[in-house]
């Protein structure tokens, strides 16, 4: 006689996704942990009734933790009330506030050069070719076109750059307003 198969099971854990590690942090610091504790409402959605706020909750966490505009935006284009679209648009998440990509750099701005030759910039790079053989490439650009020129030399100083600056720049363009250069030894006396 054949013996049958056997099946084994387990319980379930949610304990790897971001939700249920936070509950669980909550509930050890003595926080209600109930199924969204993590999920608070500010301002207005605070006088929006409890059952209509764990339904708003439920939904954030259940679409993905969508942004509040884009959750206020799916519940308008649904129907839904106004008591509804306060709760969604004053909800602040823990899960959404941790995972948040970086924000943007903060803009610097700077003077943009309204005419060619108004601001030239120059540096160096190295590179090396397949026997090992270092290079120093000395560039210049310009800061309104970015029209460039360059060269490279085994031995980059200052005597080189100012000569490529001369020879190749200000021959043929004239001298710049402003040269701006590092503090590398590869410029120093070029100005």
């Amino acid at each position: 006689m054949e013996q049958p198969e056997l099946w084994e099971t387990g319980p379930v854990a949610s304990g790897v996704v971001p939700e249920e590690q936070l509950r669980q942090r909550l509930g050890e610091m003595g926080v209600a942990a109930d199924r969204y504790g993590y999920i608070t409402f500010e301002g207005y959605g605070q006088q929006v009734p409890r059952r209509i706020r764990a339904a708003v909750a439920h939904l954030h966490a259940t679409l993905g933790h969508p942004a509040n505009d884009r959750l206020v935006r799916m519940l308008t284009m649904s129907g839904a009330g106004q008591q509804v679209l306060t709760a969604a648009s004053n909800l602040r998440c823990q899960v959404c506030a941790m995972v948040r990509p970086p924000r943007d750099a903060p803009q610097v701005s700077g003077s943009k050069s309204t005419n060619f030759n108004e601001r030239v910039s120059g540096d160096t790079f190295f590179m090396w070719d397949l026997e090992g053989e270092k290079y120093g490439v000395v560039h210049f650009v310009d800061g309104l076109t970015d029209y460039h020129i360059a060269d490279c030399t085994l031995n980059p100083d200052s005597s080189f750059a100012a000569e490529l600056l001369r020879d190749r720049w200000y021959s043929v363009f004239g001298t710049p307003d402003v040269l701006i250069t590092d503090g590398g030894s590869e410029f120093a006396g070029t100005s």
